[in-house]
């Protein structure tokens, strides 16, 4: 089970998120629809939405709108909600009927890493921090999403653009933004 890589995933979107100034809250991010503030309601959100996958019920705890108040504080209480939910014992083995097909707990497990991490490269980005975090996680993950796309990314899958060349000096998770379709 991979628990140890959402761990340190989830530690890092918390860091990223401790270093965004409110202020730039309405600034635009590697997600072309989507300003700053909605960006980080989403990934919180996406935690929550995530338990309801591994555990079939709501959350209880959810922020409807995590910018207007402490969004740090409302992430680690989502993320923890998802760490509880993946953690008991034989969840890597269950079949989940997941919204996308029917797929183990562990690749759940590896799907909320996957997203948090691109999300949280995402919010670095657009506060202009650092992208030199999760370098074990970056690479796992990057095998992980050409396992998952490559057969689907020609067929019309809107939730990636084209796969970018990676930056001069690419860090492991810039290669994985790149491979997603985001560019800096």
């Amino acid at each position: 089970m991979s628990l140890g890589r959402l761990d340190e995933v989830q530690g890092v979107a918390r860091q990223v998120l401790e270093a965004v100034p409110r202020e730039s809250l309405s600034g635009p991010t590697p997600c072309s629809d989507w300003d700053l503030a909605t960006l980080i309601n989403h990934l919180v959100h996406a935690q929550d939405l995530f338990v309801r996958f591994a555990t079939g019920n709501a959350p209880s705890g959810v922020v409807e709108d995590p910018v207007a108040g402490d969004f740090v504080a409302a992430y680690a209480a989502a993320a923890a909600r998802i760490r509880e939910a993946v953690s008991r014992k034989g969840f890597d083995e269950e079949v989940l009927d997941l919204p996308f097909g029917a797929f183990t707990g562990a690749f759940l497990i590896e799907f909320v890493s996957l997203e948090t991490l691109t999300h949280t490269w995402d919010i670095a980005v657009a506060t202009s921090q650092a992208t030199d975090f999760a370098a074990g996680p970056s690479q796992h993950l990057l095998e992980v999403a050409t396992r998952m796309m490559d057969a689907t990314r020609d067929t019309g899958n809107e939730n990636f653009a084209a796969r970018q060349p990676p930056p001069e000096g690419a860090t492991d998770v810039d290669r994985l933004a790149a491979y997603l379709g985001r560019s800096s």
